[in-house]
């Protein structure tokens, strides 16, 4: 009895541990599909090239919008831009050829020349030296193309000399209503001043080249002062003069400029003056005006960071005025010139 059962337990073990291989064998086989995504993902892992950065753009940059360009450059020019240039400038100036007269009330009148050449063979001729005097120039820019300036100059003259007949010499005149005799001292005193105003228009200008062309006018007033043993005579001489001109500026760099100016300008006029209507006119109240200026201005300026810098240059006043009322008639004719150099500030 006991054989039987421990044969019959042991077959049952038997049963029981295949029955369970069995399941075991089942429980670890994968699906088909499984195997595939398996086998795939390890085959890409082998052979796949290991992930790169993405690369730097290639691509080409666009060319530059010249148009766009000029349209900013253009819109740029049409604001204006309020800017203030001052200059100050103490000038040596140099009077020669001088040539004036005066008459009134019938008396007087002898053209009077003051001789600057080398014909001096005894030294008694009239020799202004030079006299320090001052330029002054302020320029309102409104924009790229147009410039409002205003401009001085003032230079005085002092010479204590023998009238003299001798070749390049100054003999005896008449002037007004004094009389200075040959061989006597005569003390001669100048005084010369300009105001000079422009609206200046710039056709061209840019970081190389300026052109300018200015229209405007100049206020003349030449002083004469003669004291001898014969007496004091003086006179004032105020005149007004249209101008016009045209300036070039050239800059090989940014801060030096090379300029140019020059400046023109004559009027005739003739008017009766009244005081009211019932005044009959008479020649005695015409009066005749003849005015006419030039200047020459030449040098070069250096500008730092767009803001102050030198100025220096020559420059040349000739003007010639006459006036004539009935039998009253004054003239002068005169050169003034020389160098300068100051300041240049600008914002």
């Amino acid at each position: 009895m006991s054989a039987r059962v421990s044969w019959t337990t042991l077959a049952l073990a038997l049963c029981l541990g295949v029955s369970a291989g069995a399941h075991e064998e089942e429980a670890f086989e994968p699906p088909n599909a499984d195997v595939d995504r398996d086998l795939d993902e390890a085959l890409e892992e082998e052979y796949s090239e290991p992930a790169r950065p993405d690369p730097p753009s290639m691509a080409r940059p666009r060319a530059p919008d010249y148009a766009a360009t000029v349209q900013r450059e253009e819109a740029r020019d049409r604001r204006v831009r309020v800017r203030l240039r001052m200059m100050a400038a103490y000038t040596h100036s140099l009077l020669s050829d001088v040539k004036l007269s005066k008459r009134h009330n019938g008396q007087g009148g002898d053209l009077v020349s003051f001789a600057d050449s080398d014909t001096d063979a005894d030294g008694n001729r009239f020799d202004f030296e030079g006299s320090g005097g001052g330029l002054y120039d302020v320029g309102l820019h409104l924009g790229k193309w147009v410039v409002l300036r205003i401009g001085a100059r003032h230079a005085a003259f002092e010479e204590t000399q023998q009238l003299t007949g001798f070749e390049g010499g100054t003999p005896g005149f008449d002037f007004g209503g004094t009389s200075f005799a040959t061989g006597s001292d005569l003390t001669a005193k100048f005084s010369f001043t300009t105001v000079d105003y422009d609206t200046v228009v710039r056709p061209l200008n840019n970081d190389w080249v300026t052109l300018d062309v200015s229209l405007g006018g100049r206020y003349l007033r030449w002083e004469t002062e003669f004291s001898g043993p014969s007496g004091i005579e003086d006179d004032v001489f105020e005149a007004w003069v249209p101008m016009i001109g045209l300036g070039l500026t050239l800059r090989p760099v940014r801060e030096l400029g090379f300029f140019f100016k020059v400046r023109t300008g004559h009027i005739s006029l003739e008017y009766d003056r009244e005081d009211d209507d019932s005044v009959v006119v008479t020649d005695a109240d015409t009066i005749e005006r003849e005015h006419t200026a030039l200047e020459v201005d030449v040098g070069l300026s250096l500008v730092f960071e767009d803001s102050f810098g030198f100025v220096a240059g020559y420059r040349g006043d000739y003007t010639e005025l006459e006036r004539t009322k009935g039998d009253d008639r004054k003239t002068l004719e005169a050169s003034v010139h020389g160098a300068y150099a100051g300041f240049v500030i600008q914002f």
